[in-house]
């Protein structure tokens, strides 16, 4: 589908590099050389895509898409499920800790106040919780 490097380095700003293009990542600057580009035939679209800074795979592969002007991908209903992210991992370790703590610690004293720490777009983080009786964090 892709006709050579030459040509995808071009589109994206980039430039040739061993047998692949790196270029700039999506929202980085046209200095940046975050996103590596590689030409595979047996690859959807005919590329394979790895982000230096740990952009989002698919995030930059529809950042190729839209650079080489081809149409935007949509799903084709198989019902594959949506790939489990590291946050959602995090999330569900943290969640298996906590219930697994709660059946097994003793209580820690009386709870007095909790510390919730949210980050820019008001996502809660994690929270801190004061104990009173004997006094702990």
């Amino acid at each position: 589908m892709l006709q050579n490097l030459q040509t995808l380095a071009h589109a994206l700003g980039g430039e040739v590099n061993n047998g692949q293009v790196l270029a700039p990542g999506p929202g980085h600057s046209a200095a940046d050389r975050s996103l590596s580009i590689k030409i595979d035939d047996n690859a959807p679209d005919g590329f394979l895509v790895h982000s230096f800074s740990t952009d989002d795979p698919i995030t930059c592969r529809d950042y190729v898409r839209e650079k080489l002007g081809l149409p935007a991908f949509k799903p084709n209903g198989s019902g594959r499920r949506r790939r489990v992210s590291d946050d959602d991992v995090d999330l569900i370790m943290f969640a298996a800790i906590s219930a697994q703590s709660a059946q097994t610690e003793k209580p820690k004293g009386i709870l007095t106040a909790q510390y919730p720490y949210r980050d820019a777009d008001g996502t809660l983080l994690y929270e801190v919780l004061r104990y009173d009786n004997p006094k702990s964090f």
